[in-house]
């Protein structure tokens, strides 16, 4: 951890009760590896080593979890849901969502089985249900 370049910018500004310090630096726990007391060795890509030596020593990393990008662990609850069941709790969500699907490998010649094994792009966009419903009836003209 001391041959962190500008290592002074991971220490956040406002210190939460859960967070993982050390040294005062807020670190991923799953890169951080004890070496003795008050001894860390942080595991770090290349890129993320060269950003810290780059970057002015005044400014926090954009990326970092000191620059208020800490939201904690997901709790197991919440880590397990469904995508439809994410939807029905998240407070904002995008209206389009776009999915990838192709079958996979092995399934090319058995198309009673693509149903289960499809992998690639599905989009879906937010509709106008209204409009839809009114045209459906007779009452709307297409675009």
């Amino acid at each position: 951890m001391d041959d962190l370049p500008n290592s002074h910018q991971q220490i956040p500004s406002a210190v939460h009760p859960n967070h993982d310090l050390y040294n005062e630096k807020l670190l991923n726990p799953a890169e951080v590896t004890t070496a003795g007391l008050n001894s860390f060795v942080v595991q770090t890509c290349q890129q993320c080593y060269s950003n810290l030596d780059k970057q002015h020593p005044d400014l926090p990393l954009p990326l970092s979890l000191a620059n208020n990008l800490w939201i904690g662990l997901i709790p197991s609850e919440l880590s397990s849901l469904t995508f439809p069941e994410q939807l029905i709790i998240a407070q904002v969500y995008s209206p389009i969502f776009v999915f990838k699907l192709f079958p996979k490998k092995g399934y090319l010649s058995d198309s009673v089985k693509l149903q289960r094994a499809m992998q690639g792009t599905v989009m879906t966009y937010e509709l106008d249900q209204a409009g839809v419903a009114a045209m459906l009836k007779g009452n709307l003209m297409l675009r």
